[in-house]
């Protein structure tokens, strides 16, 4: 991209070019495709979710982008792995009363996990009659209060009963794959006590008995697990992939999980954390994630040395609390989610807000700040967190802004995280009022969302000498000179192992709602553009630099510097009904 004349006159055309053409689609009640159609009534519309009919939005799956000719909605628009597109409203219609018993747990049809380990073959699947009762049942129904973590616990292969069952194989990235449907057992917090619940999965790995690092694929918000969400990451990485549904979460038979969902009773299941932190949702997901994790550790064909964690948006939460609390996981690549949600929804229009407000609740209920003070908090998750974490999320991001990624940035520990941010992108208005062409936005995300996966885990867990070598994140500076701006980046020229492909600045000057890119051009590791203009003093920005490796084939990702934010900053986020 060639440099603006002006950051805020480009940003003012295309804002408002956008919020016209918004504004004349959301008028609409047509479902015609393209349009913004709620009906009236309808549960994902209250939530504020994005219908089109036949054109569109692309979603995250198996971790990474790929198009999606369904409906797409907004909420979690972009869901990683997570099957249907990741909408808070997905299952919140359940109006049941708080207390009564919501639990949606595994109907009879065989999504019980067995008391032993089935390593291989193709078994049939457990049967409702498999569940264990009695002594485990009692034995995890552990009193309250309790630690919020239980490592031991969690890591007790015995009380997992990982089944991987029903095996056969699949052709898919090129590579043939032996796939399993997996069932193991995790737990909810209901009632005063731990809850035992089945938790429904599926695994892949490239064919062969070869020892591999594992990772572990976490859907967001109303998400479940697919079979190809498994086998498109594990060929993609060439690993053992686990992608598993969260409490009360699937749609069939193959993938249904027990426990309450994250809708139960209008959505409160999420913040239901009064008694104990664990009776949140968010809680249990990622219970479940780190179980999967213990379900890779009893396979002899992994290697347990390396593993690792993904997902997006909720299951870019999960990542990051197994990441900053599971020391079994080595690496983890959260796609579009943070922690610091108190710092998110300094906001006015934060999409959490109609989350607490479906729930009966806002950001002054107890439950909230419970939540908030003991789980979401970056310094509490993330303060001893022993994986190498790749924080990968859009600039204009309505769950998880700017504001709320920096802080969890720079609460990890140590200096060998690293982030890289998608311009213009965000949780499903980016089709609307994002500034650009929706396939350019795309587009860009993807490549940061697998590139920088492959990246990551083949550096951290050596298995591609191609990557193996981590940049560091490029320096921006903004210098005026006279009635112009210099707009600079010191760059890592790529330690011998990258060719750098492209170092772009993104400044926006109207807090964060659109971004404009310049293309710098370099000598040596210094790259800059004069632009003739004079930057505001609230202008935010950060540098990008997208590298290729070296070779016929090349593959390509990005490190940015993290984003220099105005102090004070709140970021200005898209309303939830109408993109604007």
């Amino acid at each position: 991209m060639s440099t603006r004349s002006s950051f805020s006159a480009v940003a003012a055309v295309r804002r408002s070019a956008f919020l016209a053409a918004a504004a004349a689609v959301c008028a609409c009640t047509s479902t015609a495709a393209g349009t913004l159609a709620h009906a009236p009534g309808d549960a994902g519309a209250a939530a504020g979710d994005l219908a089109t009919d036949g054109a569109v939005a692309a979603r995250f799956e198996g971790g990474g982008l790929a198009p999606d000719n369904g409906p797409a909605r907004r909420g979690d628009a972009l869901d990683a792995g997570g099957g249907a597109v990741d909408a808070p409203s997905a299952d919140l219609p359940d109006a049941t009363p708080r207390g009564a018993d919501g639990a949606g747990g595994l109907d009879a049809v065989g999504e019980a996990v067995t008391a032993d380990a089935v390593l291989d073959g193709a078994a049939d699947a457990p049967t409702a009659a498999d569940v264990p009762t009695g002594e485990l049942a009692a034995t995890d129904a552990s009193q309250a209060p309790g630690p919020t973590w239980d490592l031991p616990m969690i890591a007790d292969p015995a009380t997992a009963n990982c089944a991987f069952f029903d095996k056969h194989t699949v052709f898919d990235g090129g590579q043939l794959l032996d796939v399993w449907r997996l069932t193991y057992q995790a737990w909810q917090y209901k009632d005063g006590a731990l809850q035992p619940i089945p938790i429904a999965a599926f695994a892949a790995r490239p064919a062969g008995n070869s020892k591999l690092p594992g990772v572990v694929l976490a859907h967001g918000l109303g998400g479940m697990a697919q079979e190809k969400h498994a086998t498109e990451l594990a060929a993609r990485l060439g690993y053992f992939v686990i992608a598993y549904t969260g409490p009360g979460g699937g749609d069939k038979a193959d993938n249904k999980s027990g426990g309450d969902p994250a809708g139960w009773n209008n959505g409160y299941k999420m913040f239901d954390t009064l008694a104990d932190v664990r009776g949140s949702w968010f809680w249990g997901h990622a219970v479940a994630a780190m179980r999967a994790v213990t379900c890779l550790g009893v396979r002899p064909d992994v290697d347990a040395d390396k593993l690792g964690i993904t997902g997006f948006s909720a299951g870019g939460v999960v990542s990051l609390l197994a990441a900053g609390h599971d020391p079994r996981v080595k690496a983890a690549v959260p796609l579009s989610g943070t922690l610091a949600w108190a710092k998110a929804t300094e906001a006015p229009k934060a999409w959490q807000h109609s989350l607490l407000q479906k729930a009966g609740l806002s950001i002054a209920s107890p439950e909230w700040k419970k939540l908030q003070a003991e789980l979401i908090d970056p310094a509490v998750a993330l303060s001893t967190a022993g994986a190498k974490v790749l924080l990968v999320n859009g600039t204009t991001d309505e769950f998880f802004p700017l504001t709320a990624h920096l802080q969890t940035l720079q609460a990890l520990p140590g200096s060998q995280h690293r982030t890289s941010l998608a311009a213009n992108f965000d949780h499903g208005c980016y089709g609307v009022s994002g500034g650009e062409g929706k396939a350019t936005i795309e587009n860009r995300a993807k490549l940061r969302a697998e590139g920088g996966q492959k990246l990551w885990f083949a550096h951290w867990f050596g298995t591609d000498p191609a990557f193996g070598y981590v940049p560091q994140p490029p320096q921006p500076q903004v210098q005026l000179v006279g009635a112009a701006t210099l707009l600079s980046a010191v760059v890592d020229p790529g330690g011998g192992k990258y060719d750098i492909d492209q170092v772009e600045f993104w400044a926006s000057v109207d807090d964060a709602f659109l971004f404009v890119g310049t293309t710098l051009d370099c000598k040596g590791n210094v790259c800059s553009k004069l632009a003739a203009v004079v930057a505001p003093p609230n202008a935010l920005y950060y540098a990008d630099v997208q590298y290729k490796t070296k070779g016929l084939i090349p593959q390509k990702f990005s490190v940015s510097s993290p984003p220099v934010l105005p102090a004070g900053l709140v970021p200005k986020v898209r309303g939830i009904d109408t993109c604007l």
